[in-house]
């Protein structure tokens, strides 16, 4: 016998169907990162609800790379850094910067259609603190910071 053999899965949590009721809350990004899906590139979020009776719970944000998405996902840099990176590569710079920051979010709910299940949007709207007390800025990130 083994820890291994011996050791039982654990039970799959729980999962909630009951959506986030529309408002702010406060949330730690516990996930931020450039991947790509297919042909195209994906920004990904999961926030973690830090506060309140939905602590714990998680929303995820994927935002394609597009023509109709880049300025949009531009607008929100801007809105919480002060200004947007510059290339995709400052993007997963920026991305690893942002993992483990307590932000504010809004949570929306969008309607399901075709078949598809309501479910909880997020957009993050301030930073409240950095995980590292350091200061997020576009502007020292360098190609020469890139991860890979």
């Amino acid at each position: 016998m083994s820890l291994w053999s011996d050791t039982p899965a654990a039970k799959p949590k729980e999962q909630s169907d009951t959506l986030i009721p529309k408002g702010k809350y406060q949330a730690v990004i516990t996930n931020a990162l450039l991947d790509s899906s297919g042909d195209k590139d994906v920004i990904r979020y999961e926030y973690t609800i830090s506060q309140g009776p939905f602590q714990g719970r998680k929303i995820f944000k994927n935002w394609y790379l597009t023509s109709k998405t880049i300025p949009y996902i531009k607008a929100e840099f801007n809105k919480i850094l002060g200004s947007a990176p510059k290339t995709e590569d400052e993007i997963a710079v920026v991305l690893s910067d942002l993992f483990l920051n307590e932000v504010e979010i809004f949570v929306s709910i969008n309607v399901g259609k075709d078949g598809y299940k309501d479910r909880n949007e997020a957009t993050m709207n301030k930073i409240i603190s950095t995980g590292a007390n350091k200061k997020l800025t576009v502007e020292k990130v360098s190609a020469n910071d890139v991860p890979f």
